[in-house]
């Protein structure tokens, strides 16, 4: 019983945190491409 108390008082947080996951993932997708891309034509 505590199990499921504790999974329905988190479920409204888990919303906001996966879309803040997801943000954060995509940001980090993006400045670690560009600094990749930057490294590359640095080096030709």
């Amino acid at each position: 019983m505590p199990k499921a108390e504790a999974s329905k008082a988190t479920l409204p947080n888990t919303g906001e945190a996966s879309s803040a996951i997801g943000w954060l993932g995509g940001a980090l997708a993006t400045l670690v491409t560009g600094l990749y891309l930057f490294k590359n034509k640095k080096e030709e």
